[in-house]
């Protein structure tokens, strides 16, 4: 009888490390992500960048203000691209409010979008925080709505989230 329980009291933590292991592995994220949008300059011009993450294919963007004015568009049933011009409307894809067609200096700005269905993460800039990205950088959503700057190369490579 005394061996029984010993059984018991020496299975009983090793099971119990064993489901938490497995759920640590459950919950784990990849240690690199990417999202689905960007924004960067080249040669001058606002480009929207776009990573086309099997199913995860950005649908619509806007580029808004704190006042409630937007620029946005909405791709449906046209073909996705892998980059917008902003205040571009690309092939096929619906303009469906242009309060503006242009960044002004000293507006905080958010791009937003949805790619299937859910909201991509809302990036905050201003064109002064553009003018600083160097030619192969990427400005992207960061934590706590702080972006952060990324190299294009990380940006397109690393595994896609929302």
């Amino acid at each position: 009888m005394g061996n029984v329980g010993m059984k018991r009291y020496r299975t009983a933590p090793a099971g119990a490390i064993a489901l938490i292991m497995l759920g640590l592995l459950a919950g784990c994220t990849p240690l690199r992500e990417r999202s689905v949008m960007g924004l960067t300059k080249r040669d001058g011009t606002v480009v929207i960048a776009l990573n086309r993450c099997g199913y995860l294919t950005v649908s619509t963007i806007a580029i808004e203000t704190g006042d409630g004015d937007a620029w946005r568009i909405d791709r449906g049933e046209a073909h996705a691209v892998n980059d917008v011009i902003a205040f571009e409307v690309p092939d096929g894809w619906q303009n469906t409010d242009d309060d503006f067609t242009a960044l002004g200096a000293g507006v905080d700005y958010r791009l937003t979008g949805r790619a299937a269905g859910d909201p991509a993460s809302a990036i905050v800039f201003t064109s002064t925080s553009l003018d600083r990205l160097g030619p192969d950088e990427v400005l992207v959503a960061g934590q706590r709505g702080k972006p952060k700057v990324v190299n294009l190369t990380a940006f397109q490579s690393a595994q896609c989230v929302l």
